[in-house]
C-alpha cells in the first residue's frame, strides 16, 4: 500500500498547477507542512464595518434615510479639567469659543445634563450640570452640588440631554422639528414640520443621496443604481383640511422614479407605495444626485412628516443591513467585525433605540451633532448573521450606571435585569454571551490624542498614556464587578499607538483590568515611485520589518513584556495603507492605493502578524469608502469595496482577505522551507529604515480536522514565477482533488475601479502528499485539501 501512495504522489506532482519538466531552469523552493501548532484556532481576518453614508459608497442600511424618525440630538464629550477648578465650577482645558456649523449655541449642548469625573481624586463623582457659560472665552460648567474638585488634567465626561432638533441649515430654513406631535404608535417623540418656502423650482423639503460623484470625488460616478422593487412609506398630516402635497423620488434634473400628489387631512395618514423600476431607467453614464422631496401645493399651510422609509422591497436577510452588503460580508467570511461609526457621543439608550427613535449624536464642542448610526443591537444581529465575533467601540462618555446596564444587556438572562429585558424586547431573549464565543469591547477610539482646539481628538481624547490607563482601568473594573460578567466571554481592549511603542508599557503600568492592546499599523508611502520596485518592494518588505527586532509591532510587544504585560494580547483594530498626501502625484497615488500590489500587501501584513507574533484578532479598515478628502483632493484609500450598490466591485485588498479566509482553518502550523528560497534585499526607502532580506515566497499553513490542510502562498517577486514543492505532513493520507485559488493579474498596477480586472481564479487538481505548483509573479495562492 505504501508503494501505491508513493506512485500517486509522483503522478499527481506532474498533474498539479503549472507543472514543469525536469529541464526547467526555475529555482525550486520546498515547503514542508508540519503538525507543529503555531497558533490554536486562528481567526479569519476581520473588517471594520464603518458607518452608513447616504452620500457615498457606504450605503449599507436597507433604508436610504438616516434619522428616518426626524428625531432630536444628544451630545457627549470628554474634556480635561483646567487648573483652578472648584467643587462646583470646572473649566475645560483648551476649549475656547469657535464658530460652529449650524445655528445652535454650543453651550446649550450640556445644560441640564450631567458630569462625571473619570480620573483623579474625584473619580466616580457624578453630578448634574446647572449651567454652562463662557467665562473668559472658555467653556465653564456650573454644577448642582459642591464636592471633590478635579485637579488640572483630570478627565471629565459631560453628557447633555436630548435636544429637539438635530440640525438647522440656512438652505432649509423653513424646516423645523416639532416635539408636540408624532405619528400614532411611533417609538419616537417628534416629527418634521415643513412650512412653504419661497425657493423657486425646489421642493419645500428634500433629502439628497448619492452625491459624492458630484460634490466630491468626480470619478465615483453613481454609487447607487435605482432599479428593481422599491417600497416608499411615510406618515403625513396637514395644518388645514383639503391641502395637497407632492412627494417625489428622482434624480436631480433627471429621471423621476415616483411622483404622486397626496390629498391631506389634519389627521395622520400612512402612505405606502410599492413600485418596480426597470433596469436601465437609472442610467450609469450620467451622474445626478438622488433626491426625495415634498412640495406643498399652493403654499396652503404647514405639513408634518414622520417615520419615512425608502428602500428596496426585495431584501431577504433579516438584519437592518442591505442584501448586497450582507452578501459581500458572507463572501469575505470575517472572523471579527468592528463597530466604529462615530458613536462616540451616544448614550447607551440611544445605541439600543430603534431607527424611528434614534437620535443624531455628536461629541465635538464646535460642531453641530449630526452623526446617525446603526444601533448596537443591529450590529450584533449582523455579526450573528454573518458568523463573526463582534468588536464594539464603547463611547468613553458612558456613565458608571450605563456600563453596568451595558453588561446586563449583553450577558444577563431575560427577566433578571431591565436591560436584559430590553434585549429580549428587541428580539434576542438569549444573552449575547451565549451567541458569541467572545465579545470584544474597546474603550473609545484613539483616546491617546490631544483634546484642545483644532486637534482631531477634541471632544473625546485624553492626552496621553497616564490618563488613558487610569480611565480605562476604572471603567473596565466596573464591568468586571457586575454580577453577569464572565471573563472568558469578553476581551477588554485599550487602544494603543504603534508608532510610539512605549505608550503600551506606560498604560500597562496604570491599568490591570484590560485584556488586550489594540494597534493600527497603517503601512506604506510613495516618497519614491519611479518604478514598480520602488512602489511595491518596500510595501512587501514592511511586514517582515514590523515583526523583527526594532520593528514597530515587535517593539509594542516588548514594551508590554517589560512591564509585566506578558499575558496582555495584541489586537489589530485597523490596518490598511496610510494616507500619503505628500509623495507622488494624486493620480499615481490613487492607482497605487487601489492596485493589486497594495491589495496583496494587506493580507500579507495580517498573516505575518498572525504567524510570527500570534496576533489573532485583526480588522482591516474599512469595508466601504470610495475616497477620503484631504485638502481639496480625494484619495481612493481605505474602502475595500469600491461600492456595494452600483458596480459592487471589490478592490484587490478585499479579494486578498477573502482568499486568505478561504485558507484559514483549524490550527496554524509551522512550515519548514528548504531549497532555493530566493528573495531580495530591500534597501531603505518608503518606510523601510534599514536593509532587510525578504524571501519571495511567504507561506502560511493550516491543519483542520482529519486530513483537511491548506497553505497560503505569496510570490512577492514582481516579474518571476516561482516553483514551489509542497510536502504534506506524514499524518495526512492523500486522496482526491485539491482546490487551488489564485489572485493575480498581468500587471501589478491593475485595479478594479472600472471592471473586474483583478480576480480570484479557481481550479481543482489531483494533488498528493508531494505536489508542485507554479506561483505567478505578484500573486497570492491558496491550496486547500478537503479530503
Amino acid at each position: 500500500m505504501k508503494r501505491v501512495f508513493v506512485l500517486l504522489a509522483l503522478l499527481t506532482a506532474f498533474m498539479s498547477v503549472g507543472v514543469t519538466s525536469a529541464q526547467s531552469p526555475r529555482p525550486v523552493t520546498t515547503i514542508q507542512i508540519t503538525d507543529d501548532v503555531l497558533l490554536e484556532q486562528p481567526k479569519n481576518l476581520g473588517i471594520n464595518i464603518g458607518f452608513h453614508d447616504q452620500f457615498g459608497a457606504s450605503q449599507i442600511l436597507k433604508n436610504l434615510l438616516p434619522n428616518p424618525g426626524f428625531e432630536g440630538s444628544e451630545v457627549g464629550s470628554i474634556f480635561l479639567a483646567a487648573a483652578g477648578a472648584s467643587g462646583n465650577r470646572i473649566q475645560a482645558q483648551g476649549w475656547t469659543v469657535k464658530p460652529i456649523r449650524g445655528n445652535e449655541n454650543p453651550i446649550s449642548y450640556w445644560q441640564g445634563g450631567e458630569l462625571e469625573i473619570l480620573t483623579g481624586a474625584g473619580q466616580g463623582r457624578n453630578v448634574a450640570i446647572n449651567d454652562v457659560t463662557l467665562d473668559d472665552g472658555r467653556f465653564t460648567f456650573h454644577l448642582q452640588f459642591d464636592g471633590v474638585a478635579p485637579a488640572a488634567g483630570d478627565v471629565i465626561a459631560v453628557r447633555g440631554p436630548e435636544r429637539p432638533s438635530y440640525y438647522k441649515t440656512t438652505v432649509l430654513d423653513n424646516v423645523t422639528y416639532d416635539r408636540t406631535t408624532a405619528r400614532p404608535g411611533s417609538s419616537g417623540d417628534q416629527a418634521l414640520r415643513v412650512s412653504p418656502s419661497d425657493r423657486p423650482n425646489q421642493p419645500d423639503f428634500y433629502k439628497a443621496f448619492d452625491s459624492t460623484g458630484r460634490d466630491g470625488a468626480r470619478t465615483a460616478g453613481k454609487l447607487r443604481i435605482v432599479d428593481g422593487a422599491w417600497n416608499i412609506s411615510y406618515w403625513i398630516k396637514a395644518e388645514h383640511p383639503g391641502m395637497k402635497a407632492i412627494f417625489t423620488f428622482k434624480r436631480d434634473n433627471g429621471v423621476v422614479f415616483h411622483k404622486e400628489t397626496v390629498g391631506l387631512t389634519t389627521e395622520w395618514q400612512h402612505v405606502q407605495r410599492t413600485m418596480f423600476i426597470p433596469a436601465g431607467v437609472d442610467t450609469t453614464w450620467r451622474h445626478r444626485v438622488l433626491l426625495v422631496g415634498i412640495e406643498i401645493l399652493d403654499s396652503a399651510g404647514d405639513v408634518w412628516v414622520d417615520d419615512m422609509v425608502i428602500q428596496r422591497s426585495d431584501h431577504k436577510n433579516p438584519t437592518a443591513f442591505s442584501d448586497n452588503f450582507v452578501n459581500a460580508l458572507k463572501q469575505l467570511n470575517p472572523g471579527v467585525i468592528r463597530d466604529w461609526g462615530l458613536q462616540m457621543g451616544s448614550s447607551l439608550d440611544n445605541q439600543l433605540a430603534d431607527p424611528f427613535a434614534r437620535l443624531t449624536t455628536g461629541y465635538h464642542p464646535h460642531d453641530t451633532p449630526r452623526n446617525w448610526h446603526y444601533s448596537l443591537h443591529e450590529f450584533l444581529e449582523l455579526a450573528q448573521h454573518v458568523g463573526a465575533e463582534p468588536y464594539y467601540v464603547m463611547p468613553p462618555t458612558w456613565s458608571s450606571q450605563e456600563i453596568t446596564n451595558f453588561i446586563a444587556y449583553l450577558a444577563a438572562p431575560a427577566g433578571s435585569h431591565p436591560y436584559a429585558n430590553r434585549r429580549a424586547a428587541l428580539g434576542q431573549p438569549t444573552p449575547w454571551t451565549h451567541v458569541f464565543k467572545q465579545i470584544h469591547i474597546e474603550f473609545g477610539n484613539e483616546l491617546w490624542g490631544y483634546n484642545a482646539d483644532w486637534q482631531p481628538g477634541q471632544g473625546f481624547a485624553m492626552d496621553g498614556a497616564i490618563r488613558v490607563g487610569d480611565a480605562a482601568n476604572a471603567r473596565f473594573h466596573l464591568m468586571r464587578v457586575t454580577p453577569h460578567f464572565n471573563p472568558n466571554k469578553f476581551n477588554l481592549i485599550i487602544g494603543g499607538q504603534v508608532n510610539f511603542p512605549d505608550f503600551q508599557g506606560q498604560v500597562q503600568r496604570r491599568s490591570g483590568t484590560h485584556d488586550s492592546f489594540a494597534l493600527a499599523p497603517y503601512f506604506g508611502d510613495l516618497d519614491r515611485f519611479a518604478t514598480d520596485a520602488e512602489k511595491y518592494g518596500p510595501l512587501f518588505a514592511a511586514p517582515s520589518q514590523d515583526v523583527n527586532i526594532g520593528g514597530r509591532v515587535m517593539q509594542a510587544r516588548q514594551s508590554l513584556d517589560w512591564r509585566n504585560g506578558e499575558d496582555t494580547e495584541l489586537v489589530i483594530y485597523e490596518i490598511n495603507t496610510q494616507l500619503d498626501p505628500q509623495g507622488a502625484p494624486l493620480d499615481v497615488t490613487n492607482d497605487w492605493y487601489t492596485s493589486l500590489g497594495t491589495g496583496l500587501a494587506l493580507p500579507l501584513h495580517m498573516l505575518t502578524y498572525q504567524r510570527d507574533m500570534g496576533i489573532n484578532t485583526q480588522m482591516a479598515f474599512t469595508a466601504l469608502q470610495y475616497a477620503t478628502p484631504y485638502q481639496a483632493t480625494w484619495h481612493n484609500v481605505w474602502g475595500l469595496l469600491r461600492d456595494v450598490e452600483a458596480t459592487q466591485l471589490k478592490r484587490p485588498g478585499w479579494l486578498g482577505m477573502e482568499l486568505a479566509n478561504y485558507g484559514i482553518q483549524g490550527n496554524m502550523v509551522e512550515t519548514v522551507v528548504s531549497g532555493a528560497n530566493p528573495g531580495w534585499t530591500q534597501q531603505p526607502m518608503n518606510t523601510i529604515i534599514r536593509p532587510i532580506h525578504v524571501p519571495y515566497i511567504q507561506a502560511f499553513a493550516y491543519r483542520g480536522w482529519g486530513a483537511k490542510t491548506s497553505i497560503i502562498l505569496f510570490n512577492l517577486s514582481l516579474n518571476q514565477e516561482q516553483q514551489v514543492n509542497i510536502n504534506l505532513p506524514t499524518s495526512v493520507t492523500p486522496f482526491g482533488k485539491a482546490t487551488i485559488k489564485t489572485l493575480t493579474a498581468d500587471d501589478i498596477n491593475a485595479n478594479n475601479e472600472t471592471g473586474n480586472n483583478v480576480q480570484i481564479v479557481t481550479d481543482q487538481q489531483f494533488m498528493g502528499g508531494w505536489s508542485t505548483v507554479i506561483v505567478p509573479p505578484h500573486s497570492m495562492m491558496v491550496v486547500r485539501w478537503d479530503w
